[in-house]
């Protein structure tokens, strides 16, 4: 798998999702077609203050793409930054400067920048930044709306042990009204797919809106399973519930969005916790072309959390996704 994480943040679930986060971070409405969410700094925090940050599997390459917008501008402060060892070394950054350049930096040294004027405040761009560490033959690219802005090769390890990228950071200026991110990827450069740039993407949101192909949980709230985890937020005042390994539910999705012609990923997530004593685990399903493909076995607890898959390719047909796999798309979760 090179895919290892998306969000489109309309479930308002970063504190799910996200390993680490400001306090001062929530969601918005504004976003750059105007439906769903993004997310969003409320309120005024110090320079650099890192806001959200994604720990990943240890890889050599990483790539994170993501729409940015922001209303102000601090000179040289990261928009977004891999780290080594464990989050404690920042190797590479792409950092947006007063002139509206780009600018790579290894650690605080800044190795490249792009012409002035690309990025200006108060307007959406789609940000990438591609790295690998390596004292000699490192490598570190920044395109904004599909185009290389800047890029170099060289040494881009900045100290530490480790040359695995671990961590991705996203981090918003001094008193950042209205910066927002939006649509974010990550991916490695393992595999065939999916494991170099994509180019400015969207994440879609879809959520059940009928009963799928199982519905064995006990329904607490509506009658109808699937009218329990319909809710746009995410909300536990009502839900699904057993104490039955084995048992599952599937919900029918809501379609893609009309003119959607590619799909590089499906990400399930399902939110879980353990009501009593004793050991439960749970997975994440996805149901296509009559095949049910399952996530890892997530260990629960009696706080609420995340049992999630990344399937790159249609569970039934082992192909890439095209559109047509979503007219009768089933996603859900079984109890182990």
């Amino acid at each position: 798998m090179t895919m290892l994480f998306m969000d489109g943040a309309d479930m308002g679930d970063f504190a799910y999702k996200y390993d680490g986060f400001n306090a001062n971070l929530t969601v918005s409405t504004t976003t750059r077609y105007g439906l769903g969410q993004a997310l969003y700094q409320g309120t005024s925090i110090s320079a650099g203050a890192l806001n959200f940050r994604k720990t990943i599997v240890p890889a050599t390459k990483v790539v994170v793409g993501f729409a940015y917008r922001t209303a102000v501008i601090n000179e040289g402060v990261a928009v977004v930054q891999f780290s080594a060892d464990n989050n404690t070394i920042v190797h590479g950054s792409v950092r947006q400067m007063a002139s509206g350049a780009l600018a790579l930096y290894r650690g605080t040294t800044q190795v490249a920048i792009s012409a002035a004027g690309i990025f200006p405040i108060n307007t959406w761009g789609y940000i990438e930044l591609s790295g690998t560490v390596h004292d000699t033959t490192g490598y570190l690219e920044a395109r904004l709306n599909g185009v290389t802005v800047c890029s170099f090769t060289g040494d881009t390890r900045n100290a530490g042990v480790s040359m695995l990228i671990d961590t991705v950071t996203w981090i918003y200026p001094n008193n950042g009204a209205l910066s927002l991110t939006d649509d974010i990827y990550i991916l490695n450069g393992l595999g065939s797919v999916n494991n170099d740039f994509l180019g400015e993407r969207r994440v879609q949101t879809l959520r059940p809106n009928g009963a799928g192909s199982k519905a064995e949980l006990s329904p607490m709230g509506s009658a109808n399973n699937w009218e329990n985890v319909d809710e746009l937020p995410i909300t536990s005042a009502d839900y699904n519930y057993s104490s039955t390994a084995g048992q599952q539910d599937l919900y029918a999705m809501t379609e893609l969005l009309a003119g959607t012609t590619v799909v590089n990923a499906v990400q399930s997530t399902a939110y879980v916790r353990k009501t009593d004593t004793g050991a439960r685990s749970a997975k994440s399903l996805i149901r296509s072309n009559g095949t049910t493909g399952a996530g890892p076995t997530v260990a629960l607890s009696p706080t609420l959390g995340v049992a999630s898959q990344l399937a790159e390719a249609d569970p039934g047909t082992g192909l890439a996704w095209v559109p047509g796999d979503f007219a009768a798309l089933e996603a859900g979760v079984e109890v182990v």
